[in-house]
């Protein structure tokens, strides 16, 4: 009888606010952050296998931007051997990704991907999404790993070991636009210039789509100078989502260049992006639900 097939989604991890907080020795960046989850993204299959090895197939709207990946770099792979190692003799795997979020995007594409890696791992073994061993190794895995893990709205601070989960935000609709362009991380960060600010702790106040729309107007993303320095298309996008006449907020999520636009509901969501991909057919233009996954 052939094992069943374990399927989870990989959601978008949308940075609504970014501050840039301080600077460690080691070079790490320390961020203060809240982050949402949209009910869409990437979606993963597991399946026990015969071979000897793991086996990573892959498929999906952006499987072309993979092509160079190795082995060795993925973080399917790299959280099958990790959990094998370190949690469960789980035996070896048959993974399918269907990549279907853009490549260096700003939205946690690969750290989401190997979050539901684990969480598929730990429902095979019946280990707890809260075991400890769990979230040190989501930690070694990456900085984003550890919120994707859980899939929660929350404030994300220091190099993302700090993790406050926000209950109270509300889910809303929300359009994400790329326009066409990928942006590596560290060239964003290494661009980034100007003084630091200081966190922002009320993140955990926000209940209502209209404490949204203050709380992310005013938080806004210290890495857009650097992002729009880099690719100035961001720029025409932020302008469209400005002037949206139903958008609660917008902005830059993450390290870019994908931006966002937060609606009331998912029902004006649709219609605005219907009207953004007429005018704009080479974007990349996706509407949805943003909140816990």
């Amino acid at each position: 009888m052939t094992p069943p097939r374990l399927i989870d989604l990989a959601p978008a991890k949308v940075n609504v606010t970014l501050r840039v907080t301080g600077r460690r020795e080691d070079g790490y960046h320390l961020l203060d952050s809240v982050v949402v989850f949209t009910d869409f993204g990437d979606r993963l299959s597991l399946a026990p296998h015969d071979r000897a090895d793991d086996h990573l197939t892959l498929g999906g709207t952006f499987v072309a931007a993979l092509a160079g990946e190795t082995a060795a770099d993925n973080l399917i792979l790299r959280a099958l051997r990790g959990f094998r190692r370190r949690l469960a003799p789980v035996p070896s795997m048959h993974a399918h990704l269907d990549k279907n979020l853009p490549v260096a995007a700003g939205l946690g594409g690969g750290s989401s991907d190997a979050a539901a890696c684990l969480r598929l791992l730990a429902r095979h073994s019946g280990i707890s999404l809260d075991d400890p061993r769990l979230a040190d190794l989501a930690a070694d895995l990456g900085a984003d790993v550890p919120v994707c893990l859980h899939r929660q709205s929350a404030r994300v601070t220091g190099i993302g070991d700090g993790l406050e989960e926000l209950p109270d935000w509300p889910r809303l609709g929300i359009v994400l636009i790329n326009p066409g362009r990928g942006l590596a991380t560290p060239a964003v960060f290494g661009a980034r210039a100007g003084d630091f600010r200081p966190p922002d702790p009320t993140a955990r106040t926000v209940a209502t789509a209209a404490a949204v729309a203050a709380f992310v107007s005013a938080g806004g993303n210290d890495l857009r100078p650097a992002a729009t320095a880099l690719a100035p298309e961001i720029e025409d996008v932020l302008s469209l989502a400005a002037r949206a006449p139903d958008a609660l907020a917008h902005g830059l999520s993450g390290s870019g260049a994908t931006c966002f636009a937060l609606f009331a509901d998912t029902a004006a969501a649709r219609r605005q992006a219907m009207l953004w991909q007429h005018r704009h057919p080479g974007w990349w233009i996706r509407p949805g639900l943003a909140g816990d996954a």
